[in-house]
């Protein structure tokens, strides 16, 4: 298994999804554009660690959920769905 590099980080950054409701982390994902290469470095190396290790931190898999309303009767449970707001960080 190898490391992820630095120009893959920056893709992945560059092709998130913007204007996302925030994970539990309170962190929206365009922060991470406006880092500076050695922001960007110290991030590599902790997801590179985490990867490495198989070792992701639980604080940062934690998930807001939220119900979404599809269609129907809006009083019914089974005319909503589930989504996870995860942090940016778990995303990335």
């Amino acid at each position: 298994m190898s490391d992820s590099t630095m120009g893959e980080l920056k893709a992945t950054i560059k092709q998130m999804k913007r204007n996302r409701a925030w994970g539990p982390d309170d962190v929206p994902i365009e922060s991470y554009t406006w880092l500076d290469e050695e922001a960007l470095e110290t991030i590599l190396t902790l997801l590179n660690n985490w990867w490495r290790n198989i070792r992701f931190p639980m604080e940062k898999m934690k998930a807001n959920i939220a119900s979404i309303y599809k269609k129907g009767n809006p009083k019914s449970q089974e005319n909503y769905r589930p989504i996870s707001r995860l942090s940016s960080i778990y995303n990335i």
